[in-house]
Parts: C-alpha cells; structure tokens; sequence
C-alpha cells in the first residue's frame, strides 16, 4: 500500500478505528498492538510488539503476554469484511471449547485464517517457541497447535459474498472495499 494500513480511511473510519469497532462488543479491553499510543487518536490502549520485526506472529505473542483473560480475540485492522455477529460467533465457540483447545480459528479454502481468530493463553508457550526458532509463517505455526476450525459452512452466512476473511493489501483492493463501504 506504500503506507500505514491501519491509518488508511475507509468510509467515515480509519481501517483501525473499523477494527476497534467491531471487537469492542465482543472483547474487551481493546489493545491495539504494534503501535504507539502517538500514532492513532482511539480511546484504547496501545503497546508496540515486544520484539519488532517478526511480523504477525510477534503481535500475537504480545496480546497474549498482556492478555488479562484466558482468550484473546486478535483481529488484523486489514479485514475490513469481518462482522461484529461473525466475532460473537468465535467467542461462543471458546466458551464451549474444549479445555485442550488452543485456538479457535476460521478456514476458508486457502488454509487456516490465523488473523481472525481468538487464542488461549495456554498457546503462548508454542507460539513464543516458534518466535524465539525464528519460525515466523504464521499459518504454519497456528497449524502445530490443538484448533477448533471453524469452517466455510458455519461462518459463510456471516458473509453474503464471500468476502469476510479478505484484506486490504493494494490500493485496487482499497478502491473495492470503498465502493462496498462508501455507498
């Protein structure tokens, strides 16, 4: 994008202040992760990853170094498809969790989406393992771990076009979400 996502406006919202949207009715308190307090003007808090440079991953290992709550709800501020109904539907699926389930984490046909998922704190240990061997594929990583897979049929209807799970990665990508968004 040649610049910083999460402070790129879509609509009347930057694509962050969309994201702390839509996790503030599931999930609280909202951190955002990965910047500074100085770099955003949202009521939340704000903490830089503890070992920058090591991509989604090292985010994830932060939110759950700080997590106050045995889940952690981690949402990229890049999706902006994702729904609030679609997020209550993870956290009711933690709640009847097993208790040897680590994550809960949707699948599409492209594989596991790691970015939209809520994690235990019990997944920490695996995670900074991975961080620490330098084993940063996120994906890769999330698949050693015991999922509850939430598969196409039971978050497709949070998504009439198929397009929940999709980022926002090049300006066309941005041009498409506006003229959903901004109509």
């Amino acid at each position: 994008m040649g610049t910083n996502k999460a402070l790129v406006e879509l609509g009347s919202l930057t694509l962050l202040a969309r994201a702390v949207e839509l996790i503030e009715p599931v999930a609280s308190p909202v951190t955002i992760v990965g910047m500074n307090k100085s770099q955003h003007v949202l009521h939340v808090a704000s903490i830089r990853d503890r070992e920058p440079g090591c991509g989604p991953l090292g985010g994830i290992v932060t939110a759950l170094a700080i997590a106050s709550k045995e889940w952690a709800l981690v949402l990229a501020c890049d999706m902006p498809y994702v729904t609030v109904e679609f997020l209550q539907l993870l956290s009711r699926r933690c709640a009847s969790a097993s208790p040897e389930t680590q994550a809960v984490v949707p699948e599409t046909s492209r594989g596991l989406e790691p970015l939209c998922a809520i994690y235990r704190a019990s997944a920490s240990k695996v995670l900074e393992a991975s961080l620490a061997g330098r084993k940063l594929k996120l994906t890769d990583v999330v698949a050693t771990l015991r999922v509850d897979r939430v598969v196409e049929s039971d978050w497709l209807a949070f998504s009439a076009d198929g397009k929940l799970f999709t980022n926002i990665n090049r300006p066309e990508d941005l041009a498409a979400a506006r003229q959903v968004f901004e109509r």
